[in-house]
């Protein structure tokens, strides 16, 4: 029997699951898994099946569903300046989706100096940090404007921000329903930082030394953990 993996399935009916030609290179070819053995996977919805393969096709194979639990999710957004380096990008969702932030919004802002991400790209890095962590949920992974996302409805809202004149110390745990916004490299522009605010966002600081945005990022989502 293979070792501990979790697989992803995009199809899960009448309590079996088909996987893709991508899954099925994985477990069949390279873990060698066979018909009968047991088998853990998702559809990235919080709820983590526990399966047995009862099919194996040249291009796929399927599961039936033996059981299943769901698991919970904090509703913890981050929204945070496109960076100038699709690597960088990468390993943010790839840390994000391990960490647990339920959506992560690339924000197209004043001082950003990218404005084109691909978004196909970023979901895979996601499906596969979603199954090393052995996660039952898919980041959500978005983009968007400055000026449309200080419209999302989180309980807690706060916009992080380099000049500790006008930021207040940070909390050292945020809440359930929170959002927390990052500035790309060039930190985000006063006006955005009043736009902001007028919206009932809250100016926070992160300490002394000025991070990069996919650490401030990282720093961000560990205070969201429970």
């Amino acid at each position: 029997m293979p070792g501990h993996f979790t697989f992803y399935s995009d199809k899960i009916e009448n309590n079996v699951a088909y996987f893709s030609e991508q899954e099925t290179k994985h477990a069949i070819l390279v873990l060698r898994y066979k018909i009968g053995d047991l088998i853990e996977f998702t559809s990235g919805d919080g709820i983590y099946y526990f399966g047995k393969i009862v099919e194996i096709q040249k291009k796929s194979f399927l599961a039936s569903v033996e059981s299943f639990k769901e698991l919970p999710q904090r509703n913890f957004v981050l929204a945070v300046g496109i960076l100038k380096s699709s690597d960088r990008m990468e390993w943010l969702v790839e840390k994000c989706s391990e960490i647990g932030v339920k959506q992560l919004v690339f924000l197209k802002s004043q001082n950003g100096e990218r404005s084109k991400i691909n978004i196909e790209k970023l979901k895979k890095t996601a499906i596969a940090a979603m199954k090393q962590s052995h996660s039952a949920w898919l980041m959500d992974i978005q983009e968007d404007s400055f000026e449309n996302a200080i419209n999302r409805n989180q309980e807690n809202k706060y916009i992080a921000y380099c000049n500790s004149d006008i930021a207040q110390s940070h909390p050292l745990k945020f809440g359930d329903d929170s959002i927390v916004f990052i500035g790309p490299e060039g930190d985000f522009s006063l006006s955005e930082i009043d736009l902001a605010k007028s919206h009932g966002f809250q100016v926070i600081g992160l300490g002394s030394q000025i991070l990069r945005t996919e650490t401030a990022a990282i720093v961000c989502a560990s205070w969201s953990l429970s």
